[in-house]
């Protein structure tokens, strides 16, 4: 066994000898189970010889029991206590006063409780994940207490936030780090507000620069000796800089889950009825209160790439490290104040016991309340206005007269009102009445008070199943703005995975494909358009492009949805045409097989994120100064401002209004038509009647038109009329094929110095992962006039079926590139693939906990981002699917996935980072993860996907809080979500992704909404040149060839762990189904434009 270590620490008050004493525990093993079973199981832990976590018993500051547990109660069994005996040495400067770190008043004995039962020593890491799986509704009391979280703009700020409400009566007041310049500041803002305890948050940067902390923070821990507050991750280090430690780099562990240890303190005490100096003296294990009931050593994530190194002149001691032999700083408290530090990230899934830690920090807080108003009724003060006691003191009424201070606070001179729709401000107040406003959402509205209704009818296709692509093409192929939100559901297995044994998952499918036309078409164009373009339009009945007020997307589509309809109508036509409605029947979520009841679909392109970045600023009273980079550390150079702007006509984001539409239920395999009436005058004066005629008697032709059509093959449909199958003028063997030949927007050399730019970002602590795209562009001719986007988008959806397809024509009949005259309308089309839903609302009603008949709505919000992709084995013949050799090939390719802790640091990164959105908006508690890091199967790849759910308040939030709160996608930014976009346009070159990496799909008039991510796709806008005949061909003299100009998006995570050439080939396999799938439209070979992409030379081109 290794002997202790000694460890030498003087502080401003006196000085303290503390020796390590080392535990000995089974280290955490990473376990990858040998089967295919692996799939929803996580990495396990074992701990050595206990049947249940160290106890740690301690003797309190004073008498109060915050949870009313009896603290003499007497000791289990089977425990041991651990004491030393040591030289007498008393420490200087410590009186008998109850000061808040005397260490004779802070007395804790820990002691080990052993298990005498093998079997019970091994705690799988699932297990304890399920705290944060589940909503935590197990607790029966709360602390009356007023926390302030300060913000530093990191992407896991909410989930402390989330936990502290569950902790306490009173959610957070949540600061951004620059919302003020002073501590006080903040107490002139909160003057009849008592805050408890400050915690200061993660965030990117480094403490040495002013920019990156702000002020307010270090104001903070300077002028509240008294003052409880625990610095997290950034905040830590702010505490350390503050206090005098140093803050050096000590190498980037990010998303990597860690052991850490306690580190145990000692005091010496005497006999009081000794008074002989060299008298014998009893040393006892001293640990500070944050540490109570958490064992000496058990995991955490980590997230950082700076640490804190204590000095002798910093009044600061160690209470935790890492269990590796670098010894990182993990903890720390002050000697004298209630001030802590954690160097990694308590509120992650990957965290052990960090609920309990967060709990004693309430604890701490508590106590220190009840000294102080003890101190000050000994100072004769008997007007105090704190209390010490958990669900005391101040009565509910008071609370909300608080809280009501707060929302009306004055709001700064140079500042919005920044405190509306704000979810950190949510108070327990009963729902209001129905209709009224709550943070700028409408509650569920009745059918009374719903703008539309909604009236449904379930086609009678039982002898003839016609398929979305027919019902596509023979309804909506024509018009000039359609949408069809696919399924993979309804295509055939891949046969390289029917039967095979392979390691495929059973993938969430989308249940419904959506299929309309919209004839109010909404552009939006952005920030990146300049101030020449920007702006919110729409197309009236003229054809003419009419800028509305409105001035982002976001504020259109909460007013468009600030009712919900909750009711439906169901239609039926007898056999003499006449129509039958039924009741109005409540809409509970379950009256129809899938959640769509007409409303917007369409898109949000990535550069949205300037709007949802300024509603998350406003929403912390932030006045955030753009990112600079510090010396030398970006070697690429600044974007060139020719780049800076978005030059092609592709929308911002672009919505369709679908008040008639078709959905398929793959499941019952049943088609449904769907009709919205406005309940409202319309402009051109029609009466509700006349508008809802009009709805039955489209519902009836088109259900006759379905009933007539011929249950074709898919694949005859579209396979021979692809690029002039049908094109008899020209010969095959004297037609020339038109070449596609894609290029990177950045050179693979320009990638090459962008990644080592993002790993140097990463070093020096500014993010922890970077998702750096590029975009592949090719000119792409098709010689066949009749040939269109939708062609492709056959193609793609049969090579590379996907759970979250979608296909969108937006007026590429016109001819005009779009670029000549703003009001002229875009012309576009999205062929997309996507397997990642982005995030989900479904409409469900639940029965209230009192058991009454009564029931309410919820909303339930669901992610699953992706992240962690590898290519599947392709078979050799694929008419037979997989060999054995091959199914174990492949098998082995997942099980590699699954075990990388490279993927595993990324996807838990952003499984913490979509945590912290939903958070923002979502019911306290009721975020947590489903699905942690399973792997999904499709056609060409496998990939390490999680599942994180959460419920919403209709009444206080809707579709467009959670847009505005999520977007855009974490898993398409990196972490810290803010600063991450920063660098990424940086190293970008400021060229706007357009719709990819944004979502698209719909925002239903129920509330419900359903978007993926916007990858493995194609945007197609045409072009029209006029080329001069082909030599050796008959041909007219002339040929007017339509060209397309196709954009293909595609990036990957890059991390301190990754591997340059790795994150190439990737970006490459990403797009390489979507790149095959417009050769086979274009009639070229196919792989050779992908082969030619891998193989590029990392030699820049002059």
């Amino acid at each position: 066994m290794m002997e202790p270590r000694n460890r030498h620490h003087k502080g401003t008050k006196g000085g303290i000898r503390v020796w390590r004493r080392l535990h000995v525990c089974l280290l955490g093993s990473w376990a990858i189970p040998s089967c295919f079973g692996f799939l929803r199981s996580f990495p396990t832990f074992a701990h050595s010889g206990y049947k249940r976590p160290i106890q740690n018993l301690y003797t309190e500051f004073d008498n109060h029991d915050p949870h009313g547990t009896d603290k003499n109660r007497p000791w289990p069994a089977n425990t041991t206590a651990t004491t030393a005996t040591l030289p007498s040495r008393p420490r200087k400067g410590v009186s008998g006063t109850d000061t808040p770190n005397s260490c004779s008043k802070r007395l804790y004995v820990s002691r080990e409780t052993k298990s005498s039962d093998p079997k019970t020593r091994t705690t799988t890491m699932t297990k304890h994940f399920e705290t944060r799986r589940k909503p935590n509704n197990h607790l029966s009391q709360k602390y009356n207490l007023q926390l302030l979280l300060i913000d530093h703009y990191d992407s896991f700020t909410y989930n402390l936030f989330d936990l502290l409400a569950q902790l306490c009566e009173k959610p957070p007041i949540v600061l951004a780090k620059d919302a003020f310049e002073d501590w006080s500041d903040v107490v002139q803002m909160y003057s009849d507000i008592h805050i408890d305890g400050v915690i200061l948050s993660p965030g990117p940067g480094t403490p040495t620069h002013p920019e990156d902390i702000g002020t307010l923070s270090p104001s903070i821990i300077e002028n509240n000796p008294d003052l409880p507050i625990l610095g997290v991750c950034l905040g830590h280090q702010i505490m350390g800089h503050v206090y005098g430690a140093k803050v050096d780099l000590c190498g980037p562990v990010h998303g990597q889950v860690r052991t850490i240890e306690q580190e145990l303190q000692y005091t010496t005490t005497r006999k009081k009825d000794d008074e002989v100096q060299n008298s014998d003296s009893t040393t006892t294990e001293v640990m500070d209160l944050l540490w109570k009931n958490i064992p000496s050593r058990f995991n955490v994530t980590r997230y950082h790439s700076l640490s804190v190194s204590l000095t002798d002149d910093a009044p600061l001691r160690p209470t935790a490290f890492s269990s590796d032999q670098d010894r990182v700083l993990m903890g720390m408290s002050h000697m004298e104040y209630p001030h802590y530090g954690v160097q990694f990230h308590p509120e992650s899934i990957g965290s052990q016991y960090g609920f309990q830690l967060l709990k004693n920090f309430c604890d701490i807080a508590v106590r220190q309340r009840r000294r102080l108003a003890k101190t000050r009724q000994v100072n004769g003060n008997s007007q105090s206005t704190v209390d010490g006691h958990v669900n005391g003191g101040s009565s509910g009424s008071n609370h909300q007269q608080q809280y009501r201070r707060i929302q009306h606070a004055p709001i700064r001179p140079n500042g919005h009102d920044r405190r509306t729709q704000s979810p950190n401000h949510r108070t327990n107040e009963s729902p209001t009445a129905a209709g009224t406003r709550v943070n700028g959402v409408k509650e569920d509205a009745t059918v009374g008070k719903s703008k539309y209704k909604v009236y449904v009818h379930r086609v009678d296709t039982t002898s003839n199943d016609a398929s979305p692509l027919q019902v596509f093409e023979e309804f909506l192929r024509t018009e000039p703005y359609s949408v069809w939100l696919d399924t993979s559901r309804g295509i055939q297995s891949n046969p390289c995975t029917a039967g095979s044994g392979s390691a495929t998952s059973s993938a969430p499918q989308s249940y419904a494909s959506i299929l309309g036309a919209g004839n109010r078409p909404i552009e939006y164009f952005g920030k990146e358009y300049g101030e020449r373009y920007q702006g919110l339009f729409r197309r009236n009945d003229a054809g003419q492009q009419v800028k509305l007020a409105h001035k982002d997307i976001f504020s259109f589509l909460q007013e468009e949805h600030a009712y919900a309809t909750d009711h439906v109508e169901m239609v039926s036509f007898q056999n003499d045409g006449s129509v039958h409605l039924s009741s109005s029947v409540p809409d509970d979520g379950h009256s129809l097989p899938f959640d769509f009841r007409g409303g917007h679909v369409g898109y949000l392109g990535y550069e949205v994120r300037h709007d949802s970045e300024k509603f998350l600023e406003e929403q912390e009273q932030g006045a955030r100064a753009k990112w600079k980079p510090s010396e030398d550390s970006l070697r690429s150079p600044p974007p060139p401002k020719s780049k800076q702007q978005s030059k092609e006509r592709v929308p911002t984001a672009a919505f369709l209004f679908l008040d008639k539409s078709w959905v398929y239920d793959h499941t019952n395999k049943e088609w449904y038509l769907i009709g919205l009436v406005d309940q409202h005058e319309d402009a051109s004066g029609r009466d509700l009647n006349a508008r809802t005629e009009s709805t039955m008697q489209w519902m009836m032709s088109t259900a006759r038109r379905m009933q007539s059509m011929s249950a074709e093959p898919e694949h005859q449909k579209y396979i021979a009329n692809v690029n002039g199958g049908h094109d008899s003028d020209l010969s095959d063997s004297k037609r020339l094929p038109p070449s596609v030949d894609f290029s990177p927007n950045r050179s693979r050399d320009c990638y090459n110095q962008n990644f080592a730019d993002c790993q140097e970002q990463i070093r020096l602590g500014e993010s922890y992962e970077l998702c750096l795209t590029n975009q592949l562009e090719a000119q792409v001719a098709v010689l066949d006039q009749a040939s269109s986007p939708l062609d492709l988008y056959k193609i793609l959806r049969r090579r590379n079926p996907a759970p979250f397809s979608a296909f969108l024509n937006w007026n590429t009949a016109s001819r005009g590139d779009g670029t000549n005259d703003k009001d002229e309308s875009s012309s576009m089309a999205i062929c997309c693939s996507s397997p990642e839903r982005f995030v989900s609302i479904k409409r469900k009603r639940k029965t209230l906990d009192n058991g009454s008949d009564r029931s309410e709505m919820e909303l339930q919000v669901e992610a699953k981002p992706i992240k962690g992709t590898c290519a599947r084995v392709q078979p050799v013949d694929p008419a037979t699917g997989f060999s054995a050799t091959e199914a174990a090939e492949d098998m082995q390719r997942a099980l590699d996935l699954k075990s990388s802790i490279k993927n595993q640091a990324e996807n838990l990164m952003i499984v913490d980072l979509l945590r912290n959105d939903l958070s923002r908006v979502c019911e306290v508690g009721s975020v947590h993860v489903s699905n942690l890091m399973d792997i999904e199967s499709y056609a060409t790849v496998h990939q390490m996907v999680s599942t994180i759910r959460g419920r919403l308040d209709p009444a206080k939030a809707n579709a467009i809080d959670i847009l505005k709160a999520t977007f855009p996608g974490g898993s398409m930014t990196g972490a810290p979500k803010i600063r991450s976009m920063e660098i990424l346009e940086r190293l970008e070159e400021g060229v706007s992704r357009g719709p990819y990496s944004g979502c698209l799909g719909y925002i239903s008039m129920n509330g419900s909404m359903d978007m993926n991510i916007v990858i493995r796709s194609a945007v197609l806008q045409p072009t029209v040149t006029s080329k001069p005949p082909l030599s050796g061909a008959l041909q007219p003299s002339s040929v007017d060839e339509r060209q397309w100009k196709v954009s293909i998006g595609a990036g990957g995570a890059i991390t301190a762990l990754s591997e340059s050439t790795d994150e190439y080939e990737e970006m490459i396999l990403k797009a390489s189904a979507v790149i095959r799938a417009v050769e086979e439209w274009a009639g070229v070979p196919q792989g050779d434009a992908v082969l030619r992409l891998s193989k590029q030379k990392t030699t820049e081109p002059n």
